[in-house]
């Protein structure tokens, strides 16, 4: 029997997905900093806005990105697949996660279209 890495558990180690214990107390400590500067913030990016509107833009952006998740492009053999779910027939998604589990690629459809 091979081994596949998961199978075993190490007992000398932290549990799977257990964090880094330095690690969640710099988070932590990261936090409270923040936290303690949460009143100064409001100021600090209404004075930018004042001063320099595109640089406040850019920091609004970078800040949102820790809340807003991006968007984020879906490829098959470097082509953009432009059918949401919602134009996709049930016959089609179908179709797809089969070739899915098979590993077949989207290009290699019978009509020969790129097509889900």
């Amino acid at each position: 029997m091979t081994f596949k890495k998961g199978d075993i558990p190490n007992p000398n180690g932290r549990p799977k997905g257990a964090g880094n214990k330095i690690t969640q107390e710099a988070r932590g400590l990261f936090l409270q900093t923040i936290e303690g500067q949460m009143p100064h913030l409001d100021a600090a990016f209404e004075a930018v806005r004042q001063e320099n509107p595109a640089e406040y833009l850019k920091i609004v952006e970078k800040y949102a990105q820790y809340f807003i998740a991006k968007k984020v492009d879906i490829t098959s053999k470097d082509n953009q697949l432009n059918a949401s779910l919602t134009q996709i027939t049930d016959e089609q998604l179908a179709q797809s996660i089969e070739r899915l589990e098979k590993g077949t690629s989207f290009g290699d459809s019978e009509t020969g279209t790129n097509e889900a």
